[in-house]
């Protein structure tokens, strides 16, 4: 099989043509880029502590939150930003400059006007309400 860089060789036990096994096998690269992603945005490769079930259970947390990520982005966001990773996603549409106030028994959500994707940001908030 031919490869960008040359030669792909890979050793297995299975019985199909190898256009088979490399379609296969191909799939699972991009495992690496969910485990890198994972890592980047929702620290998965930092334990809590020294307790094995505690550990157990963060990072089970982090990655429903990880999962739960995915799936937004697939059914909520517009297609330009569900391919943002974890840490852009965060930085543009989490981080943003606003203030929580309350008022008259209510909570306000005040967004500056400096927020320049605000258009977006409520376009995926009716997508979310549309969702229930």
């Amino acid at each position: 099989m031919k490869s960008f860089y040359g030669s792909t060789k890979i050793v297995i036990n299975m019985k199909d043509s190898g256009d088979e096994i490399w379609r296969f096998y191909n799939h699972r690269a991009c495992m690496e880029n969910y485990i890198k992603e994972s890592k980047n945005g929702f620290g998965s490769d930092q334990v809590s502590g020294e307790e094995f079930y505690a550990n157990f259970a963060d990072l089970w947390l982090k990655m429903i939150a990880y999962n739960i990520h995915l799936l937004f982005c697939k059914e909520v966001c517009p297609s330009v930003y569900s391919t943002y990773t974890v840490s852009r996603f965060k930085r543009i549409f989490w981080e943003i400059p606003a203030i929580l106030v309350t008022h008259a028994r209510q909570w306000k959500l005040k967004i500056s006007n400096t927020f320049r994707r605000f258009d977006s940001w409520m376009r995926m908030l009716q997508a979310i309400h549309q969702l229930e």
